[in-house]
């Protein structure tokens, strides 16, 4: 899970103005729940493929 977070903040202030940033911070709340609350469920699947493809997403603009 902190892998996800420190990639995140590596790139949080050069792509920060873009909503790709949002939604990728979104994912990785998201997969947070789908770990360690499970009951609470998510709003759509998540995955650590799913979060690597936003982050690539975000790396590329």
């Amino acid at each position: 899970m902190n892998h996800w977070w420190q990639k995140f903040q590596s790139i949080e202030e050069a792509k920060s103005k873009f909503p790709e940033m949002d939604y990728l911070r979104w994912m990785i709340e998201e997969y947070h729940v789908s770990l360690f609350a499970q009951e609470l469920k998510t709003q759509y699947p998540i995955s650590e493929k799913r979060l690597q493809k936003q982050l690539d997403k975000v790396i590329a603009l």
